[in-house]
């Protein structure tokens, strides 16, 4: 987002939130150059399970927890494929808006995919009573 901002003209940064639309305008355009120059539903699909795109991910990013695993597959459309643990903490202040309020990732913020993490709750924080 902040490379688009100053290509444009503009000085400073971009709003902290930007590179999350960002990120989608990013998605879609990569979508439709995988469908190819016969742009439909089937070939959008086609471009994107047979090219095997996948983005991301905690192994491939060495361990950065803002990126998110993006893949697709026969039956799978919806990209994002891992998660993260975060809990809320009124207290903390956002790295988005500088306001108190933020989620706060645990384990370092390690992204998993489904069947990777156990059923262990220890690492969440106990609020004080």
């Amino acid at each position: 987002a902040a490379i688009v901002w100053h290509d444009t003209g503009h000085s400073g940064d971009p709003c902290n939130s930007c590179n999350l639309n960002w990120a989608y305008g990013d998605l879609l355009g990569q979508m439709i150059q995988q469908a190819g120059p016969t742009l439909n539903p089937l070939t959008l699909e086609n471009g994107m399970i047979a090219n095997k795109y996948s983005r991301g991910g905690w192994e491939a990013t060495g361990h950065d927890p803002t990126k998110s695993l993006e893949l697709f597959g026969p039956g799978d459309y919806t990209a994002l494929s891992d998660f993260r643990e975060v809990y809320w903490d009124a207290s903390a202040t956002s790295d988005i808006d500088g306001k108190k309020g933020a989620y706060v990732s645990l384990n370092g913020g390690r992204r998993y995919r489904q069947g990777e993490i156990g059923g262990d709750l220890s690492a969440i924080p106990v609020s004080p009573s």
